[in-house]
C-alpha cells in the first residue's frame, strides 16, 4: 500500500470513529480537511452512517451523510436535508430510490454542482408530546423540526465542509417529511432558502384567507390575518423558493396541495407545483428534477 493510500485509509477510520464515538449532547467534531494536508479528496461519492444525540428528542437519531467526489478538497459545498415519508427511514433516499446514484451521474454530467446530503429519521410527535406542547393553547413547531433545526444544522454547519447560508442550505421530503420540510422551510428562511415538498401530507385543504398564517404562526394569526399582501417580507420569504409535486387526483394530498400553492402565490412567494402519474408515490424518474432544483447549474 502507498504512503498516501495509507494516510487515506487511517483518515477515513479515523472519520467513522469520529461519528461514532460522540457523548451525550456533545459530538465529537470531525477533522476538516485542510486539517489533513497528506489525505486527497474523495476519488468518488461516500455515505457515513452515524448517529447524533438529540436532546429534544430524548434520543439518538440515527443519519445517513453522503459526501460527494471531491469532498476534501477545501472547499465548501451546498447541502440538502432529505427527509422521508412515515413508516420509512433515514435508509429512504440512498438505499431504496437511490438518489446518491443519480447525484453521481448528475454530477460527472455537469448538470448540478457537487452537495452534500444528510438524511435524518424523523418521526410525528406522539399524542403524549403534542398535549404537552399544547398546555399553552398553542401547537409549536414539532421535536422533529427543533431537532433538525437547533441541533442537526449546527452540528453538520460545525463538523462538515459547507456553506453556511440559507441560500445554499435546502430541506425537502416526501409525505410526512414534505410536510415537515414546509413547516420548517416556511418558518425558517433564515435557514434554508429551498424547499421541496413531494407529496406533502398535508391535513388541512384550505389555506385561504388567514388560514395560512393561522397554520404556520397560530400565535402571531389575530392579528392581520387576512394581510396576504404583506404576508413574504414579514416572515422574510422574499428569496425563499418552494418546489411541490402531486400524484395528480390520486393524490388523497392534491386538493391540499393546490390550496397552499394558491395561496403562497396570492402572498407573493415563490411557489412552483408539478403533477406526475402515479398517486401518493415517491418516484424515481423524478430525482433528477429534484436535485435540478436544488442545484443545478445555469
Amino acid at each position: 500500500m502507498s504512503r498516501t493510500k495509507r494516510y487515506r485509509s487511517v483518515f477515513v477510520w479515523l472519520l467513522c470513529l469520529a461519528l461514532l464515538q460522540h457523548t451525550r449532547g456533545m459530538a465529537t467534531v470531525i477533522p476538516q480537511a485542510d486539517d489533513q494536508p497528506l489525505i486527497e479528496p474523495l476519488a468518488r461519492s461516500e455515505v457515513i452512517r452515524f448517529r447524533l444525540y438529540s436532546a429534544y428528542l430524548d434520543q439518538e437519531v440515527p443519519l445517513l451523510v453522503y459526501l460527494p467526489a471531491g469532498y476534501g478538497n477545501g472547499e465548501t459545498y451546498p447541502v440538502w436535508y432529505g427527509l422521508h415519508g412515515y413508516g420509512s427511514t433515514e435508509n429512504m433516499w440512498l438505499m431504496d430510490a437511490g438518489i446518491g446514484g443519480k447525484a453521481d451521474e448528475l454530477m460527472k454530467g455537469g448538470e448540478i454542482r457537487p452537495l452534500v446530503m444528510v438524511f435524518p429519521q424523523v418521526r410525528y410527535d406522539s399524542i403524549k408530546e403534542i398535549q404537552a406542547d399544547m398546555q399553552d393553547g398553542v401547537r409549536g413547531m414539532s421535536l422533529s423540526a427543533r431537532f433538525i433545526c437547533e441541533e442537526l444544522v449546527p452540528y453538520v454547519d460545525a463538523h462538515f465542509q459547507t456553506v453556511q447560508s440559507p441560500q445554499e442550505r435546502f430541506i425537502g421530503g416526501f409525505s410526512m417529511g414534505g410536510l415537515l420540510a414546509l413547516e420548517i422551510g416556511l418558518r425558517r428562511p433564515d435557514l434554508f432558502g429551498k424547499v421541496g415538498a413531494y407529496s406533502p401530507a398535508l391535513q388541512y385543504s384550505d389555506f385561504s384567507g388567514g388560514a395560512l398564517k393561522k397554520w404556520l404562526y397560530p400565535t402571531q394569526a389575530a392579528a392581520g390575518a387576512d394581510d396576504l399582501a404583506g404576508f413574504r417580507s414579514a416572515h422574510g420569504l422574499e428569496r425563499t423558493r418552494i418546489y411541490l409535486d402531486s400524484g395528480g387526483v390520486s393524490d388523497p394530498f392534491w386538493q391540499s396541495i393546490k390550496a397552499l400553492n394558491e395561496s403562497l402565490q396570492a402572498c407573493g412567494v415563490s411557489v412552483e407545483v408539478h403533477t406526475h402519474d402515479g398517486g401518493h408515490t415517491l418516484k424515481q424518474g423524478l430525482l433528477r428534477q429534484y436535485l435540478l432544483f436544488y442545484a443545478g447549474n445555469p
